[in-house]
């Protein structure tokens, strides 16, 4: 049975700290990734799950602005970028996420993200930039 992951990340990129941890988190326990093709954490989450060989689906934004064109295995139609971000969470059993700062924030699509998760009780792991790690519904 495939074993579904949801991610979101920062613009910014992920730290070396969060790379390693991520990559460790998912290397082995899931066979398919979805992301929402951003520049940044996105593409940094990309890179990590081609180099595992996991079927990655992108959920992309309908803006280009910041969209990373990353090649997928599948492709949804583009989307707002809450309504994709709600989408990732639906359609995966862990949402890993990766912000830029050590603490939760009152706006941002990472924490909208992080957030809409807790409301719908979904597993989420926080990666922080230090590489240290926070559980919620675990």
């Amino acid at each position: 049975m495939n074993r579904h992951l949801g991610f979101t990340g920062t613009r910014k990129g992920m730290t070396h700290e969060q790379i390693g941890r991520v990559d460790e988190l998912t290397a082995y326990d899931f066979d398919i990734v979805h992301h929402g093709d951003c520049l940044g954490a996105d593409a940094d989450m990309h890179r990590i799950a081609r180099a595992n060989g996991q079927y990655i689906v992108g959920h992309p934004p309908i803006k280009n602005d910041f969209r990373a064109f990353c090649d997928f295995d599948e492709e949804h139609l583009p989307k707002e970028y809450l309504t994709r971000d709600r989408d990732i969470v639906h359609d995966s059993e862990l949402l890993i996420a990766t912000p830029a700062e050590m603490e939760p924030q009152p706006k941002g699509g990472t924490w909208y993200t992080v957030r809409y998760a807790e409301t719908l009780k979904k597993p989420i792991v926080i990666v922080w930039p230090d590489g240290s790690l926070k559980r919620i519904n675990l």
